[in-house]
């Protein structure tokens, strides 16, 4: 069975915190496909239903964890006030929606945000970018664990899948052209980045220097990705 990405690294840390001696009871907020995988350290996922949660006794607990946004219903309410709760953001579904509340004046949905993230002890994110789209909703408990696992797990699955012969020939580009790929900022769009004049201006004098060269390419190709996505700006 195939895992997300957020899953196999909220297992890794879970593994490793029972290998310090730690015990773990595992709540789920749906039936999802993921209940084999916690199987293997003998864990047993429960569904939390309301039914579940009234019967639950949190005092119990030292601490803790929660993966999902879903969860905000839940640990809003006691006794999360009073436990150590860890809350691992691991996409950008939430920041993504913030400027459109803004947008829409819908203040009271940036409050209740702001309201559900102060329950938590720490707020860990995986990368930087993620904090500084949700800025709005920090009550200064925000943490990031970088050099996530995400991005590689990501590209190790796409590169099975693709070679580079077969991107160049969907890009429309032949196997000699020069081939210049330039990465902006994740936080831009919707607009050009700065970014992308400060790096061509950087290689500007390498690129009139190699087309010179007598074994140059036929053509220079330019791609520009901006973003978290493949769709972000590319041309030629």
């Amino acid at each position: 069975m195939k895992y997300s990405p957020p899953l196999l690294m909220l297992f890794t840390v879970i593994k490793n915190l029972l290998g310090l001696g730690y015990l773990f009871k595992i709540y789920a907020v749906d039936d999802a496909n993921s209940c084999s995988i916690w199987e293997q350290i003998g864990g047993q996922v429960s569904i939390l239903s309301p039914e579940i949660y009234r019967g639950i006794d949190w005092t119990v607990f030292e601490g803790i964890i929660v993966d999902s946004i879903e969860v905000k219903e839940s640990i809003s309410r006691e006794p999360f006030c009073s436990i150590p709760l860890i809350w691992i953001i691991s996409n950008d579904t939430l920041p993504k929606r913030l400027p459109f509340y803004d947008k829409m004046g819908w203040e009271h949905l940036v409050f209740y945000w702001r309201s559900a993230f102060s329950r938590a002890d720490i707020v860990v994110f995986p990368d930087f970018s993620l904090p500084m789209l949700s800025s709005v909703l920090d009550t200064r408990n925000f943490f990031v664990i970088p050099a996530s696992q995400i991005e590689a797990w990501a590209a190790k699955s796409y590169a099975k899948t693709h070679s580079k012969y077969q991107l160049r020939g969907d890009l429309g580009l032949n196997s000699d052209d020069m081939l210049v790929l330039v990465v902006g900022s994740s936080l831009f769009y919707s607009e050009l980045s700065w970014d992308y004049a400060v790096a061509m201006n950087e290689i500007g004098p390498v690129l009139i220097k190699y087309a010179r060269r007598k074994d140059a390419g036929p053509m220079f190709r330019f791609i520009f990705l901006c973003g978290n996505s493949a769709d972000g700006y590319n041309g030629h």
